[in-house]
């Protein structure tokens, strides 16, 4: 799939980019309140699941099981600092924001945070 990420939402595309498959308004999660614009920047696949980063630090979860169906499963919730990259192996999601802190989540553990490395801005 192909993953694309703006100011407006998350949309997958099919491997060849003919085909929207799924398409996620930011706007429905985050609104648009407040006095920055809202982004998303980073994403990553686990085991059944896709994650994408926001610039709220929020790390949204969705459920790609067989369907077409694509789930909110979970709104990870870390500081209130924008989510710059997201990197994932077997069992772990990993993500670092614009202040240099790197958390990490366990995939087999319903998301549960399982390591923090500070980060000086």
């Amino acid at each position: 799939m192909l993953v694309v990420l703006s100011n407006l939402g998350v949309q997958l595309w099919s491997m060849y980019g003919d085909t929207m498959m799924f398409y996620f308004p930011l706007n429905s999660i985050l609104g648009f309140e407040g006095e920055f614009e809202k982004f998303l920047r980073g994403a990553a696949a686990l085991q059944d699941f896709f994650c994408v980063g926001c610039s709220t630090g929020n790390i949204l979860v969705f459920s790609c099981r067989d369907g077409g169906n694509y789930p909110l499963l979970h709104n990870l919730e870390s500081e209130k600092v924008a989510i710059s990259s997201l990197s994932s192996s077997s069992a772990l999601l990993v993500a670092a924001n614009d202040n240099g802190k790197i958390f990490g989540y366990s995939g087999a553990d319903a998301f549960e945070k399982c390591f923090s490395f500070p980060g000086y801005g």
